[in-house]
């Protein structure tokens, strides 16, 4: 009995060794898995996750590798754990700023996970994300590998069918992007997944039962898989959506609690990324942002703000421009509790204004408040710069615990009173850090940029007026939110300014940014949004997420961080400055009218008739277009693929039946007319009558097949004679080779038509 049982393992496993690997669903798997790591790269959580495409490669290209080991499961789970854990620290590494070198990149990924596990573990709130792309990054790894390793050892696919489609549904549900095309190629992939996973099932049980069938049946398979999956994917894209349905809301209003729960807590342990979720999404500035296309605004309302005055609510400052985008480096990153009032630098004609912020979203994350907050209500995990000279500035801050909707909150900001003529009089020294830091700009910025700065602000003597004259210029371009986002590789204000000449607030407030700094003026941008909808009888303003806003801020010594307005859209800045625009005369007429009407507005009232910033609606061709290299690279490894395996020689150990399918290849190479109803002997006697020199060996071939497919068991043909017919294959290659291209030769090139006489 125990003989029994070892040989019914044997013959298990030596079945289980000779099941074909399965190539073509392999593919498709690996860009199933691709998919989801470009549209979560896509959806721009965060920066930094361009890394999931290289974990998931990695995760997919061991999985190959594990899927042919026989190692036991708990051996190859660990193996998987300590690989995974060195892809994941080397990936993050990558991301960590360039002034660390060597190890001491990975240190500092370590550090900051730590940190982050110190942090959450004591119920505050978190405010790295790069935790974020490490998790994500070794969870994708781990996916990869376990569904390749499943589809190899266990035929497996169901499963990471399933996890793959849930993950890109709650990515495409709450990104604030579009991922319509990544959720396309999922689905594309998936149904060939199946397609190709049945046909490998089927190839398989043939073999078993020495079915015979035609090599072209693969062909066919793809085919018709494609045709349907094409089908599906359309009738999916024509049908309307679904309405809501009440008893389906009932159904599902028990699990609202719960998930919000999860949401708020989600929100806890990564509390920086961004989001745009319809109703329950809360905004979350980051360290950093890149630029984009349209950026899709809706009128959700975010939060109401009570205030004597306001044109501003700032969240966050930005320092460093890259061509692509700014970053925020400066400031120490501090636990602020709640009451703790900051000393600010010493700047003149200040005065403090008291804010209520009351949050209309529930979990709150990002503090706003007018420029420059010194003291917030909550407690705050805040970047806090130190300035050489004295005082302290909040460039960043975060709730440590997120707030629930309805539950205000109170801010102190010192805000700016200086006039035009306080600004023309300031002073032209600034302190060397702050000049040197605040006026940086990348060696990559065209020189015409600069050019045209100086232009602009050749004929003025005060910082103030040159200034004035940018910003002038500046809403002489025409508002639009309705464009792409800048070539790749390309600098975004160059390609602002000199190419697409129109943008909306992130392209007018880089361009007056860089351009200040390029005629050596300390400009940073701050990020926020503009006032918004004034009620006169509550004194507050309803601030909705079409108002999210960029503008500019310049240091004036002895006055600190001023604010300008160069995105038209906007209302100008009422500093008493009545001095006429040396560029007035450049501006269109409704441009001109525009600013005369609102010349003598107060600064806390909404301005009537001022173009609204808002949803757009996208054209089907302008929406975020996949790279190119999603549709490419697939196919191009199935091309590649398909190569190595036709024109490979044969390895050591080929069936008797992959012999004879190559030789049905060269055949039809050849131009032999081969049919599905040719026996094995009519395909030998012609394909050994056009090459004479293989005659014999291909004759012995057939034979052997014809063995092996109809002979019973026991009467197999013995290994020495399939071992004889592997060992001249190379030789017969050779031979194959040489009359393929005496038959591309000898063939016309172009058809000679017959004449035919008349009867």
């Amino acid at each position: 009995m125990v003989v029994a049982e070892n040989e019914e393992v044997g013959a298990h496993e030596e079945r289980e060794a000779a099941l074909p690997y399965p190539w073509l669903a392999g593919i498709f798997l690996g860009t199933m898995l691709l998919s989801l790591a470009w549209g979560l790269a896509a959806a721009q959580w965060t920066r930094g996750l361009h890394v999931l495409a290289w974990a998931t490669l990695a995760g997919w290209a061991s999985g190959q590798l594990l899927g042919y080991v026989r190692w036991p499961r708990w051996f190859s789970r660990v193996y998987t754990l300590i690989v995974g854990l060195a892809v994941t620290l080397h990936l993050c590494a990558t991301l960590v700023p360039p002034t660390l070198t060597g190890l001491q990149r990975e240190i500092e990924v370590i550090a900051r996970l730590l940190l982050w596990v110190r942090t959450v573990v004591g119920g505050g709130q978190s405010a790295d994300s790069l935790v974020f792309v490490a998790d994500v990054t070794f969870a994708l790894w781990w996916l990869s590998l376990d569904s390749t390793e499943r589809l190899i050892r266990d035929r497996s696919v169901w499963h990471t069918i399933v996890i793959v489609g849930l993950l890109h549904i709650l990515n495409a549900h709450y990104a604030p992007t579009h991922l319509n095309g990544f959720v396309i190629i999922y689905l594309a992939s998936a149904l060939l997944l199946l397609v190709s996973h049945h046909l490998d099932e089927q190839m398989i049980r043939w073999e078993h039962f020495r079915v015979r069938y035609s090599p072209d049946i693969v062909v066919d398979y793809l085919r018709y898989g494609a045709i349907l999956t094409g089908l599906l994917l359309l009738l999916a894209w024509v049908l309307p959506p679904p309405n809501t349905h009440a008893a389906a809301d009932r159904w599902l209003s028990p699990a609202q609690r719960p998930w919000r729960a999860l949401q708020e807590e989600w929100h806890r342990l990564f509390g920086t990324l961004t989001s745009g979720a319809p109703s329950s999404a809360v905004p979350v500035f980051t360290r950093g942002f890149d630029f984009q296309g349209t950026p899709h605004l809706t009128d959700t309302p975010y939060f109401r703000i009570q205030a004597e005055r306001g044109r501003y609510w700032r969240s966050a400052t930005y320092d460093v421009y890259r061509s692509t985008g700014w970053d925020s480096t400066l400031g120490e990153e501090q636990a602020l509790p709640a009451g703790t009032s900051l000393t600010p630098p010493a700047l003149h004609q200040t005065t403090p204004l008291t804010q209520t912020v009351i949050p209309l979203l529930e979990g709150m994350v990002s503090l706003v408040a007018a420029p420059t907050p010194i003291q917030f209500s909550v407690s705050a995990q805040a970047y806090i710069l130190t300035y050489p000279q004295g005082g302290r500035e909040i460039v960043l801050a975060y709730a440590q615990h997120p707030i629930p909707a309805r539950h205000p909150y109170t801010v102190v900001s010192l805000i700016s009173r200086a006039r035009a003529d306080d600004l023309r009089r300031a002073p032209t020294t600034y302190p060397p850090w702050l000049y040197r830091h605040f006026t940086q700009l990348p060696e990559t910025l065209p020189s015409r940029v600069r050019e045209l700065a100086e232009s602009i602000t050749a004929s003025f003597d005060t910082p103030y007026d040159r200034l004035r004259a940018l910003e002038t210029y500046l809403r002489s371009i025409p508002y639009n939110e309705d464009i792409p986002a800048p070539p790749k590789g390309r600098d975004a204000v160059d390609w602002f300014l000199f190419e697409e000449r129109q943008g909306y607030c992130d392209y007018y407030a880089s361009a007056f940014a860089v351009m200040a700094r390029a005629i050596g003026i300390p400009a940073r941008v701050a990020g926020g949004y503009a006032r918004g909808l004034f009620d006169p009888q509550t004194h507050t303003w309803l601030v909705r997420e079409n108002d999210a806003h960029t503008w500019p801020e310049v240091w004036f010594p002895g006055y600190g961080w001023i604010p300008f307005e160069p995105t038209p859209s906007e209302p100008p800045l009422n500093r008493g400055d009545e001095a006429p625009s040396p560029y007035g005369e450049d501006i269109p007429l409704w441009e001109r009218e525009r600013l005369e009407r609102e010349r003598n507005i107060p600064e806390d009232v909404n301005v009537p008739n001022t173009p609204q910033r808002g949803t757009v609606p996208l054209p089907l061709w302008r929406r975020r277009a996949l790279p190119l290299y999603a549709f490419l690279l697939p196919f191009l490894l199935l091309l590649a693929y398909v190569l190595y395996r036709r024109y490979r020689p044969l390895r050591s150990g080929p069936t008797v039946p992959q012999i004879y399918r190559h030789l049905v290849r060269w055949a039809r190479r050849l131009g032999i007319p081969i049919t599905p109803a040719w026996t094995p002997q009519e395909v030998g006697s012609t394909l050994g009558g056009r090459v004479p020199a293989l005659r014999p060996w291909i004759l012995d071939v057939v034979r052997v097949y014809q063995a092996w497919l109809y002979a019973p068991a026991d009467a197999k043909p013995p290994e020495s004679v399939v071992s004889d017919l592997q060992a001249a294959w190379s030789r017969a290659r050779y031979h194959l080779y040489r009359a393929w291209i005496q038959s591309l030769i000898q063939r016309p090139r172009f058809p000679i038509p017959r004449l035919h006489r008349p009867f």
